[in-house]
């Protein structure tokens, strides 16, 4: 047998002998005797079956040999077996690139198999590249925004591209193509805080790709910001008012900022790291104050105080009642002044 599925008197085989070939079709024991099929030995010859909806057709060398209906093709649960029927008939002879698909074919394309005896080779089957997750381990913890992420690509065809995933997002990508070396990623967190997830994905040179199996880590950044003075609750007679507060981050402060009522006072860009921050001057009347700091990352704010400003009245003398050198016996005298009260604080 040349291939079959053939068991119990169900499916389809074919069988050669020196001058006949016979095209075996079950249930029905249906046969078709094709003569002189295979007239040289030796020789390679090119045969398809194709079953269509209404016509099953042998073709032998691209041209069509015989055909027959749809309708006296039979089902079988026995496993397709290639050069035998199962472990008998073995084929005597050499077979090569046998091609199953799931549709039926037309002329043309039995033709363009054929190839007018030069056949069309098959690629061989090949997967992805295999992609290796190096460092960080998975779960890892840091306080550092900036990462080193490390993995390996390799592929029989060669390495076109590795990218690096960032929560399913490419973030960078390595166009060098050499294969199964390491492939080192630094990148620096800018949504903040929070759980992520990384991943490689490569490219090979005919453009199949894999993608590592994700894993996970955490940024927890250590930036902090603190009031110092003036307490909650102060009172001043004074415009001039010093502010202090404190700063710290497990990288770098870029600035911090005064917010008195909500809006932005002031910004001290020094970005001094674990240092006091001062800023003066306020008007009169009740206000909060907070700082604001920010590092590469983000910003975070203190917990807002309370103070009140009532500066020392401004009193002048307008007129005197008394004119100029006026002698007089009276215990007082009589004055009139302005009393200007910049900021009234009820």
């Amino acid at each position: 047998h040349i291939l079959g599925d053939y068991s119990g008197g169900v499916g389809l085989a074919m069988s050669q002998s020196l001058i006949t070939t016979a095209v075996l079709i079950y249930p029905g024991n249906y046969r078709i005797t094709l003569e002189n099929a295979f007239p040289v030995n030796d020789e390679w010859y090119h045969v398809a079956f194709v079953m269509g909806e209404e016509v099953f057709s042998i073709y032998i060398n691209g041209s069509k040999k015989e055909e027959v209906a749809t309708e006296n093709i039979g089902n079988s649960l026995a496993s397709f077996k290639i050069a035998g029927r199962g472990d008998l008939e073995l084929l005597t002879g050499d077979l090569d690139e046998v091609g199953i698909w799931t549709r039926n074919l037309s002329a043309t394309e039995v033709s363009q198999l054929y190839n007018n005896g030069s056949g069309v080779t098959y690629p061989p089957a090949d997967i992805g590249p295999t992609v290796t997750l190096n460092s960080p381990v998975n779960a890892y913890n840091t306080t550092i925004p900036e990462i080193i992420f490390n993995c390996t690509a390799s592929d029989d065809f060669g390495i076109t591209n590795v990218s690096l995933l960032i929560n399913n997002t490419i973030e960078q990508t390595n166009t060098s193509g050499i294969n199964g070396t390491e492939y080192s990623f630094t990148h620096t967190l800018a949504t903040g805080v929070g759980h992520y997830n990384w991943s490689c994905i490569a490219y090979d040179s005919i453009n199949q790709s894999t993608t590592a199996s994700v894993r996970t880590f955490t940024y927890v950044n250590d930036l902090a910001v603190s009031l110092t003075s003036p307490v909650a609750g102060y009172n001043s007679t004074s415009k001039s008012i010093t502010f202090n507060g404190t700063a710290s981050d497990d990288t770098a402060i870029i600035n911090v900022s005064l917010y008195i009522d909500g809006v932005l006072n002031q910004t001290n860009s020094s970005g001094l790291n674990a240092t006091d921050y001062l800023f003066t001057n306020l008007s009169d009347g009740s206000h909060n104050w907070t700082y604001r700091a920010c590092d590469v990352v983000s910003c975070l704010s203190a917990t807002t105080r309370l103070l009140t400003v009532n500066t020392t009245p401004d009193i002048q003398f307008v007129s005197p009642t008394y004119a100029n050198a006026t002698n007089s016996t009276s215990s007082y005298v009589p004055v009139n002044v302005t009393v200007t009260i910049p900021n009234p604080v009820s």
